[in-house]
């Protein structure tokens, strides 16, 4: 008999000396994860809008439709082609900088800045 309190009093003291440190970490990586999370959707709840509201001002202003182009150029104007994409994007030289027309353009002028996420 008193080798087997010896023995429950030696497993309660390795669960006390493991379990509960154990069981606290656990603890707090599952309220660390929580918290995460609930940061991580009012992030995305912050800049879903300023998203829409960019995809929908380039959904309704065209530069083709600003700058009054004729059916003619815009069959051959590459925004035109490939309007998933904003006109300024599109017309970029092969050096990577925009053409001046671009700059001086009331559709670029009016686009939101885009900030870093």
């Amino acid at each position: 008999m008193n080798e087997l309190s010896v023995i429950l009093t030696l497993i309660a003291g390795l669960l006390l000396r493991f379990g509960i440190p154990i069981g606290i970490t656990v603890l707090l990586v599952y309220v660390l994860r929580r918290l995460d999370q609930k940061w991580q959707r009012e992030v995305e709840l912050e800049t879903q809008p300023e998203l829409e509201l960019q995809v929908s001002l380039f959904d309704k202003i065209r530069c083709w439709a600003t700058n009054e182009c004729s059916q003619e150029n815009r069959e051959t104007c590459p925004a035109f082609i490939e309007s998933g994409r904003p006109c300024w994007q599109v017309h970029r030289d092969v050096s990577g900088e925009m053409q001046p027309k671009c700059l001086e353009c009331p559709v670029f002028q009016a686009a939101p800045i885009p900030r870093p996420i």
